[in-house]
């Protein structure tokens, strides 16, 4: 029991002393299956906080330009609206554009920082849900009516 419990302590030490600092909580071996898991995290430990700024800071740029087009790049298709609405394109994102992009949920991504994020296995999230995303897919959410 003794040596179980102090190679598990030490697998634990080692994986979380080489754990890359993230947003996303760190890495971790699951005591009993001895899985690489995350907490409270992304399941992708590719995904750094440099890369996730990097994508707030395009995101920003698309919104202060309000062109439609620029923004449409960043939503990953299908994505939803209010729940369960879906806009399946880019031509239904263009339609709808007035209505997703309310200068509410322009001022949050706007003013969306690292630290206010909150993180999730399906994504990470602005404000109160308004907004999910997943850096390099897209948005995946949007929520007007909050």
């Amino acid at each position: 029991m003794k040596i179980i419990f102090f190679s598990t302590f030490l697998s634990l030490f080692l994986v979380s002393a080489s754990a890359t600092e993230s947003i996303q909580g760190k890495r971790y071996i699951d005591p009993i299956t001895g899985d690489i898991s995350r907490i409270n995290g992304y399941y992708d430990i590719n995904i750094t906080n440099e890369i996730i700024e990097a994508y707030l800071a395009e995101l920003k740029e698309a919104v202060k330009s309000n062109d439609p087009d620029k923004i449409a790049a960043f939503i990953a298709y299908p994505c939803y609206f209010n729940g369960p609405q879906k806009i399946k394109n880019k031509t239904a994102f263009k339609k709808l554009y007035p209505q997703l992009f309310t200068q509410k949920i322009k001022t949050l991504i706007l003013e969306a920082t690292l630290e206010e994020l909150f993180v999730r296995p399906e994504g990470f999230m602005m404000g109160n849900g308004e907004i999910w995303f997943v850096p390099r897919r897209g948005i995946t959410s949007i929520r007007t009516n909050l």
